[in-house]
């Protein structure tokens, strides 16, 4: 029975190490791949964040454009009305 256990210490231990020892690299492979991930979803977070802050700039120039608009239709349909105003006395 000695024997046998010896025998299985010396064919069994090995293994049970060499198992151990690739569970170590496993689990610092799972690691590194983790932070792998982590980067990319941060660098990925920043262009999406760049992307809707072009956009949201982009949105705003295109109001400023159209208040510039409808402020220059506002004051021709301002200055025409005071011009009528002027001459409507002498019309009358």
């Amino acid at each position: 029975m000695k024997k046998d256990l010896k025998e299985l210490k010396i064919s069994i231990y090995p293994k049970l190490h060499e198992v151990k020892t690739n569970l170590q690299a496993q689990r610092s492979g799972v690691s590194k791949h983790s932070q792998k991930l982590r980067k990319a979803l941060t660098e990925q977070t920043e262009a999406i964040h760049n992307e809707i802050d072009t956009i949201i700039k982009d949105m705003q120039s295109e109001i400023d454009d159209m208040d510039a608009e409808h402020l220059a239709a506002i004051d021709k349909q301002e200055k025409d009305l005071t011009n009528l105003l002027m001459k409507l006395p002498r019309m009358l």
